[in-house]
């Protein structure tokens, strides 16, 4: 790697670091924001398991998000 990609590199990398950091403490003890609609919870049965699925994962909308507001950061 040549010295001007690494000047580059590092602070992309550390504002990618900072913003993740940042990101987890604000959704510490927060009730977080579904993907999905509230119906799904009792819709069909492939709703119902989608909403398990995703609950389990804990995929929420700061996880769509979280990639867009990096990408934000890089180089």
């Amino acid at each position: 790697m040549n010295p001007a990609a690494f000047l580059l590199f590092i602070p992309a990398l550390i504002g990618r670091l900072a913003t993740g950091v940042l990101t987890q403490q604000q959704k510490v003890g927060v009730e977080s924001d579904s993907v999905y609609p509230e119906e799904w919870k009792t819709g069909p049965t492939w709703q119902q398991h989608t909403a398990m699925t995703l609950d389990r994962l804990h995929i929420d909308k700061d996880f769509v998000s979280a990639p867009r507001r990096l990408s934000l950061l890089s180089p």
